[in-house]
């Protein structure tokens, strides 16, 4: 028994000490948090260090050490532009303090425009980019395009091995890749890439990319103004974009006026094998262009009172009142080798939508619990209508022409709130909280000649979600640990009425976790995460498009949603960066065929379908050193996957690996002038069902130059300039179908840039957004 008491008593030392810990808030005096400060618990008496942290983005740190409970300590905290300060300090929450702007120091600070630090930390690879050459690159879209693991090209966005990202700027989502555009990377503080996210995020998203700008410039009015024009061997593409702000105090008032106008062509050349109740082949040979208007009106507020508290709302407006699709096709049928008929078509797709879009936050600290909440309201409305008309020559027989009219309209309607609440627990950060979201679309498709069916469908989807987190540092050893669970149910009700076979309900749980410690001057961390790719709605629809008379499609209500698990394994030493990865996957989407009627045995119907389980790796090792005003890049990656499908050939591998190199080159010119030289080259490979049969390779060049203290930059930039980034591929889909398809790349432009901005620095909304996973899929 007295054995039993000692240890009990031992063990309540031990947690006691443990457990204790300091957190506070680091802020200027204007009380805006400060990122990044370095704050050290020392012993009092002689100074010795004992631990130390930096803060977030929010200014906040927390410090673990039992020696809390037995000496006096004090902490030092240091930041560049900041008189260093001490502490005397307690275990507990010490509150806000204030950091003294160091004028002296910030008089003497000359930035050298170094190569950027890149370094691992909670889960993140984190890039500094002020002070860096990165900063003078141009946009944020521009200078993403050399954070290492990140490919970003004229509106294009992935993380390598992972896909597109979601992105934050400044804690806010990104809903719109203009942003990227509008922000100018010399505002740029940092950038943090996410390769498998935690809980707190929609188990749909795959990586994250967090940007963290600088400061705001000053309070007042401020205005930026972007017009660029682009050409791209045929047509012209001009866009302007106005932002304005007004700051005093506390209050911050936004907004944004956006005009697009966007034209671009295609030529390729597509076969299409179908075996169906004879082997027909389709030789297209087709050309037309895409052309988009584009207005966008933004506005909103919000207000601090202090650093811990912040409300807000924002309202967008989004309207396409003219997109189109036209093309020709000149098509060569084939029945058995010989040829069948000949036919000229021209098909158009006229568009019109309309997007609204409310949201509403709360960020704020009460005690030691930090609140981030958010409500988002959309609302769409879409109408399209397509016209294919056909003339169709047999080898014998007698001529005869085609008409095919559709039209569709769809309302989509989501409400989404989400909460986080986040609070020292342990020495370590504990987080928690939900998410709820309710979609509903309708679809009314017709076709007046009564080729295809009609077709009325309403899809109803609630979306119930809980997470928790929790974080903590031991020692050098930084671990992160969550789980969160999702409870759908999907109603498909077709002309008003449920459909209970289509209808479905899910339950998933979703964990996650990462460790992070350095080996000598390495620093590694290891993760591992499942996520989810809920089908998009467009793919559950059972509407049936009209393409031509020997091929149709359409969707499928009874798709599963797909699947991975991933482990991944990073690491940075000095200037190398190295991440490899393997992944689980299942239920992912493909297209496959059918035949589509007894009645028609010489259609097609295309139809996605799930596809069997298969693994997936890759290896990303990226080299960033400095030579004098020269800073290469280099990026090579290895990615392969083991898949098997059925073919119209029987079973067939595909498993062909992909080797993508990239190497980027930014020279430092006299009179602070930037010269960026870039190619990139992709070898052939398998994803999924398709063959990618011929390898691509491009080279991008820009120059860039600000004038009068940065307020104008002209930036020129030239994409593919040699013509090479080729596109072509086969796809086996289903046991009655393969296509191949050449197109002539169209990616060759030339875009010049010009920006003006007048006091003009990052807005202070804190606005994070909820149901996201659910408006990408609409």
């Amino acid at each position: 028994m007295k054995r039993t008491k000692l240890l009990l008593a031992f063990l309540l030392y031990v947690l006691s000490t443990t457990a204790q810990s300091v957190t506070g808030v680091i802020t200027d005096a204007q009380q805006q948090p400060i990122e990044y400060a370095n704050v050290v618990l020392l012993v009092q008496q002689d100074s010795t260090f004992i631990a130390g942290a930096v803060t977030d983005a929010g200014g906040n740190f927390t410090i673990s050490a039992s020696v809390l409970t037995v000496k006096p300590c004090l902490i030092q905290i240091t930041n560049i532009g900041y008189k260093t300060t001490y502490q005397p300090i307690q275990a507990g929450h010490i509150g806000t303090i204030i950091l003294e702007a160091d004028t002296q120091m910030l008089d003497e600070v000359v930035v050298k425009g170094n190569l950027p630090v890149t370094r691992l930390k909670a889960g993140a690879m984190i890039t500094n980019i002020e002070g860096s050459v990165l900063a003078q690159t141009g946009t944020a879209q521009d200078m993403l395009n050399y954070i290492p693991g990140v490919a970003s090209q004229k509106g294009s966005l992935q993380v390598l091995g992972r896909g597109t990202p979601v992105v934050y700027i400044n804690g806010r989502l990104m809903r719109d890749s203009s942003e990227l555009d509008q922000l100018s990377a010399d505002n740029i503080k940092s950038v943090e890439v996410i390769n498998n996210p935690g809980a707190k995020y929609d188990a749909s998203v795959k990586a994250v990319i967090r940007i963290q700008t600088k400061k705001p410039v000053g309070e007042g009015f401020g205005f930026s103004n972007r017009t660029f024009v682009d050409y791209d061997d045929k047509y012209w593409d001009a866009l302007e974009q106005v932002n304005l702000n007004y700051r005093t105090g506390g209050l911050d008032i936004f907004g944004m006026l956006f005009l697009y106008q966007y034209k671009d062509w295609h030529e390729f050349t597509l076969t299409q094998d179908s075996y169906l109740d004879k082997h027909w082949n389709q030789l297209f040979q087709a050309n037309g262009y895409n052309k988009t208007q584009n207005l966008i009106a933004d506005f909103g507020m919000n207000y601090a009172w202090n650093s811990k508290h912040s409300v807000g709302f924002k309202y967008r407006y989004d309207r396409t009142p003219k997109g189109r699709y036209f093309s020709n096709f000149d098509t060569a049928i084939k029945a058995d080798d010989l040829l069948y008929e000949n036919s000229q078509s021209v098909t158009s797709l006229d568009g019109q939508d309309t997007q609204n879009s409310i949201n509403m936050y709360y960020n704020g600290t009460v005690n030691d619990w930090d609140i981030d909440f958010n409500t988002d309201l959309l609302w769409t409305d879409e109408h399209e209508k397509q016209d294919a008309q056909e003339t169709i020559t047999p080898v014998t027989g007698t001529g005869y022409a085609q008409q095919v009219t559709t039209t569709n309209k769809t309302k989509n309607r989501l409400y989404a709130s989400k909460l986080i609440l986040a609070h020292p627990l342990l020495g370590g950060n504990f987080s928690f909280g939900g998410e709820f979201s309710y979609t509903n679309r309708t679809t009314n498709y017709r076709n007046k000649e009564g080729v295809l069916e009609n077709d009325d469908n309403e899809i109803k989807e609630k979306n119930t979600a809980a997470f928790v987190e929790y974080s903590r540092e031991l020692g050098n050893l930084q671990l992160q640990a969550g789980l969160r669970y999702e409870h759908v149910v999907f109603d498909y009700y077709d002309e008003g009425v449920l459909q209970n076979e289509q209808s479905k309900k899910y339950d998933n749980l979703f964990p996650s976790l990462s460790a992070s410690m350095p080996i000598g001057n390495a620093q590694l961390q290891l993760s591992y995460a499942q996520d989810i790719e809920r089908p998009g709605f467009y793919s559950l629809r059972s509407s049936i498009y009209y393409a031509n008379h020997y091929t149709y499609e359409t969707g499928n209500p009874f798709l599963r949603p797909s699947i991975s698990h991933n482990v991944s394994l990073t690491g940075v030493y000095k200037y190398w960066q190295v991440s490899a990865a393997y992944a689980r996957r299942e239920n992912d989407v493909i297209l496959s065929t059918v035949p589509y009627s007894e009645e028609n045995p010489n259609i097609v119907l295309f139809k996605p379908i799930n596809s069997k389980s298969y693994n997936t790796a890759y290896l990303t090792i990226n080299a960033t050193p400095t030579i004098g005003f020269w800073s290469p890049r280099f990026t090579v990656m290895l990615q392969k996957q083991w898949y098997t499908a059925n073919t119209a050939f029987g079973m067939k591998d595909f498993d062909r690996p992909r080797v993508y190199m990239r190497w980027q080159n930014t020279f430092k010119l006299p009179a602070n002038i930037l010269f960026n030289l870039n190619t990139s080259w992709s070898s052939k490979y398998n994803t999924l069902n398709t063959y990618i049969n011929k390898t691509s390779w491009g080279i991008d060049a820009g120059l860039s130059k600000s004038f009068f203290n940065d307020r104008l930059t002209a930036q020129l930039n030239g994409y593919d300039i040699f013509l090479t980034r080729r596109s072509s591929r086969i796809s086996y889909e289903g046991t009655y179908y393969v296509m191949g398809k050449n197109e002539t790349p169209n990616m060759r432009s030339v875009r010049l840039t010009i920006r003006y901005r007048f006091n003009q620095g990052r807005n202070k909304y804190k606005g994070t957004g909820a149901g996201e996973s659910q408006k990408n899929r609409l």
